[in-house]
């Protein structure tokens, strides 16, 4: 689960790296252009060209407009009965039944008021497995309320268990969903659960949401044996002008090869065209923040990439050297 959610925040993390209005997609795509709608649990996304996309709510990270405010959004409900589907998995979750994470996201892709009001009920059922299934479904509905309901339920649960469920369901699309919610308060009561993989989950979301109370937590995950968590609780703490770990930071601006690079490097050719593409947004990204926190240490390292051959990690650079030296 953490590495999971540090590849999404690693994505996410790279969106200071756009010069344009963009909206960012699950995968770490971004796409040139302006919202203009948000109906039947569709994004409707006005490109540069003039031509208009229709992309479902849940596969949206956020817009990012040019002065670098982030916009995110969330799916809602339809109304009527429960459809056959619906029934069938209410029926399975009843059971104590396994829901698979693809049905799982078919079934709640435009689910209804009713479906989620009985998954609502099932949080109250005596067996464990029961509560849990139901959690995993409200949790990626991406709708505010089954959202807020999911989540008060797991605060309340002495176990533990539905949080930590929930925690490992959420990821960067989740923050619309979350935020119109006013999820905050209770992410921070989770901020000290007994569980480290929860924790830093939370700690992520919660930072993403504006929270201090994160930031001790994921300054205790900068030690972290995985590496995707150290970064990008690194980036994360950085982007809130925190430099714990200013250090982690550097390794990302200046290394030639990341990670996830070396892992895809057997992948299709377009798998590492993407990873290829991350990998840069996140170097660019680690020089703009090196700038903000004013890293006197980083100006060998930023000089270098200021003659880099990608004139887009250059230009970061060059800023981050600006920046830095600005008082001097």
């Amino acid at each position: 689960m953490k590495t999971v959610l540090a590849c999404l925040g690693g994505v996410l993390s790279c969106l200071g790296g756009l010069r344009s209005q963009a909206v960012v997609l699950d995968g770490g795509e971004s796409l040139a252009g302006t919202v203009v709608a948000v109906t039947d649990n569709r994004v409707s996304v006005r490109g540069a060209d003039g031509a208009l996309q229709r992309i479902a709510v849940r596969r949206v990270e956020c817009e990012v407009a040019l002065d670098g405010s982030v916009r995110r959004f969330h799916a809602s409900l339809r109304d009527g009965e429960l459809d056959p589907v619906e029934r069938g998995v209410l029926e399975q979750v009843r059971q104590g039944e396994e829901v698979p994470f693809p049905q799982r996201m078919r079934v709640t892709e435009r689910c209804s008021h009713a479906f989620v009001e009985a998954l609502q009920g099932e949080l109250a059922h005596g067996n464990a497995t029961v509560r849990v299934q139901a959690a995993q479904l409200l949790a990626v509905t991406a709708v505010p309320g089954a959202v807020k309901a999911v989540l008060d339920a797991a605060v309340a649960d002495p176990s533990g268990r539905l949080l930590a469920t929930i925690a490992g369901c959420w990821n960067a699309t989740s923050l619309g969903a979350l935020e119109a919610a006013h999820a905050l308060p209770l992410l921070e009561q989770g901020l000290s659960h007994q569980d480290a993989d929860v924790r830093f989950a939370l700690a992520w979301l919660a930072a993403r949401l504006g929270s201090d109370a994160a930031l001790p937590v994921l300054a205790r995950c900068l030690g972290d044996r995985d590496h995707h968590v150290r970064e990008s609780a690194a980036v994360s703490l950085a982007e809130r002008g925190d430099a714990a770990g200013v250090g982690i930071v550097l390794t990302i601006a200046k290394r030639d090869r990341a990670p996830v690079q070396t892992a895809n490097r057997t992948a299709d050719a377009a798998t590492r065209a993407l990873v290829d593409r991350l990998a840069l947004r996140e170097r660019c990204h680690a020089c703009e923040l090196l700038g903000k926190l004013r890293h006197q240490p980083a100006l060998p390292v930023l000089r270098r990439l200021a003659g880099h051959k990608d004139a887009t990690l250059a230009a970061a650079a060059s800023a981050a050297i600006t920046a830095i030296t600005a008082d001097h």
